[in-house]
């Protein structure tokens, strides 16, 4: 149990705060990456998987397009880091 206390709640403490404040920090960029995304790369495929076309769409096309295509598509989202 003195191990335990010595790593966490000793004079290991701080290192504790300092990795939960990384962790938030880097959970806050991915939100704000994620939330910045205007754009999409739309690629649509054939049967064989050969890629056709590559455009590059609003996320307002994106919900006009978002029914169901009957050829293979994937989007891709164009983010700022």
């Amino acid at each position: 149990m003195k191990k335990f206390s010595k790593y966490f709640g000793g004079i290991y403490m701080p290192y504790w705060y300092g990795a939960f404040v990384v962790v938030i920090a880097l959970m806050l960029l991915s939100y704000i990456n994620v939330a910045s995304v205007d754009k999409f790369v739309l690629k649509t495929f054939d049967a064989n998987g050969n890629l056709l076309k590559e455009e590059t769409i609003t996320k307002k096309d994106l919900e006009r397009i978002d029914t169901p295509l009957p050829i293979s598509k994937a989007f891709h989202p164009i983010k700022k880091f």
